[in-house]
């Protein structure tokens, strides 16, 4: 049984806890370059892609003028844009 079924029979979300956990005990040994890098793809993802991913899942559909924004900012290259 996958952790996102289990958690939705608990009524527990373990995954947004089991992974918020992991993600804040990683980043104490991280240097301050990362932390920062860090810190700005959280807020990238937080403004451009968490708004529209139940859409992007629901309707199987490819975001690509958030992809268009992550080659632009550097988080990306492709070629297939």
């Amino acid at each position: 049984m996958s952790l996102a079924l289990t958690s939705r029979i608990l009524g527990h979300n373990l995954m947004k806890t089991t992974v918020g956990f992991r993600a804040i005990s990683n980043v104490f040994n991280l240097p301050e370059t990362h932390k920062m890098l860090l810190k700005t793809c959280r807020e990238f993802a937080e403004k451009e892609l968490q708004p529209i991913a139940g859409k992007i899942d629901k309707e199987h559909i490819y975001p690509r003028e958030q992809v268009k924004k992550t080659w632009r900012v550097g988080f990306a290259r492709s070629h297939f844009i």
